[in-house]
């Protein structure tokens, strides 16, 4: 059977974030280009995470570049399916929703990957552009509770945990008496770093000399290196931190092998990867009532789900972990079997090909 063609307007890191990682992922995925004749547009417009945002005469320029291409691989390889992953909200949803007007133009099936939410907040503000966007596409949410952001679609969205390559971590066998907890992600407010902070105050004054912190990350406009470091500072912090920049890849398998609590006090995510990366390492989970993060971490299993910017929970939290060195090995070997059982590439892959096939064949 000939291969069915699918069109992916994709972006791809750098930046190194969630979606972008997961776009990464499928394009390069064995299983998936065996299956199908994928044909990839780098729909990027920045290059790191402080570019994030905003409008230049760069980016118009790119847009008008990005729709020429997108026009010219529909006509000349007529593409069975587009692939999209629509950001949600703003003044992006706006970039991406002439994208759409595009491809409708030529009637071609074509699938969102919702990696973001917020459109529920907007959608009274531009009914008739979120109506024509989402009518007659299919959608793939991240988790089922995600749905709920999407009320005005008339179709039901596809359920698509994100998932991770297996790098089979042997089970954790070095647990320190003195935990070092670990933040990995990016230097950005709505991820919690400065409710961190805040709580790892309260800590440091109700059990002193208890802990140890590793902070990584990619700093940005609003939280700067100097920025932490006088925050750490000002909170009497410094003995038990280690602020590192980001880390990538391989390098960042030591610092999840040395750590003993992982912790993400996010308040703007849908499906963290970060949490499944800590999670075959054998690490207990501490984040938030976020998203689709309720699906990830069973809370009082496989780690603690605490409420967004409230510092004491979180502080709360991680006391209890820091104090019961038996509870932190209980919950990380639940957090990697769930891993194991739920999240891995193979899974990932298997689920995204059911999907498309139901699109593509319907």
């Amino acid at each position: 059977m000939k291969k069915k063609k699918i069109l992916m307007i994709v972006s791809l890191p750098p930046p190194v974030h969630g979606s972008n990682v997961v776009n990464n992922y499928i394009i390069n995925n064995k299983v998936i280009n065996r299956r199908y004749e994928i044909d990839v547009i780098n729909y990027s417009f920045v290059n790191r995470v402080e570019e994030i945002g905003g409008i230049g005469l760069r980016k118009l320029l790119l847009m008008f570049y990005y729709i020429l291409l997108i026009i010219k691989k529909i006509l000349f390889h007529r593409p069975d399916l587009v692939y999209f992953p629509i950001v949600p909200y703003g003044v992006s949803f706006l970039r991406d929703a002439l994208v759409v007007f595009v491809v409708k133009l030529f009637r071609i099936r074509l699938v969102y990957h919702l990696h973001g939410k917020g459109a529920v907040l907007y959608y009274k503000k531009l009914k008739w552009i979120y109506n024509h966007v989402y009518k007659n596409v299919s959608v793939i949410c991240l988790a089922e509770k995600l749905t709920s952001d999407i009320p005005f679609y008339k179709g039901t969205p596809f359920i698509l945990n994100n998932g991770i390559e297996n790098l089979n971590i042997p089970k954790k066998i070095n647990h320190h008496d003195i935990p070092n907890i670990l933040y990995l992600s990016n230097f950005i407010e709505s991820k919690g770093i400065l409710v961190l902070l805040e709580a790892l105050a309260i800590v440091a004054k109700d059990l002193p000399n208890s802990f140890t912190v590793t902070l990584i990350g990619a700093y940005s406009k609003q939280i700067t290196k100097t920025f932490l470091e006088n925050n750490i500072k000002e909170k009497k912090l410094n003995k038990y931190v280690n602020l590192l920049g980001p880390k990538y890849r391989e390098d960042k398998i030591s610092y999840f092998q040395n750590a003993d609590i992982f912790v993400f006090p996010t308040y703007n995510d849908c499906f963290p990867l970060v949490l499944l990366e800590a999670s075959q390492f054998s690490l207990p989970l501490v984040s938030t009532y976020e998203g689709g993060i309720p699906s990830i971490i069973r809370d009082g299993v496989t780690g603690f789900l605490t409420k967004q910017k409230d510092a004491r929970d979180l502080a709360d939290k991680l006391k209890l972990l820091i104090r019961d060195k038996e509870l932190r090995i209980k919950m990380g070997a639940a957090a990697k079997k769930r891993f194991e059982e739920r999240y891995t590439l193979e899974k990932f892959e298997d689920s995204f090909c059911n999907i498309i096939d139901q699109i593509i064949y319907k």
